[in-house]
């Protein structure tokens, strides 16, 4: 079964600001993910 593509894209995004958050957590730094263009992933 297909998943819809606008999905596959939010579980994408989902886990891409998973890893930035983990890995600016190693780092001590905080990484801005576009977040003025993309406000509606930000759920945190």
């Amino acid at each position: 079964m297909l998943i819809p593509l606008e999905r596959q894209i939010d579980n994408l995004s989902s886990s891409i600001n998973r890893l930035n958050t983990i890995i600016s957590a190693k780092l001590g730094v905080t990484i801005d993910t576009d977040s003025s263009n993309d406000d509606s992933h930000n759920v945190a």
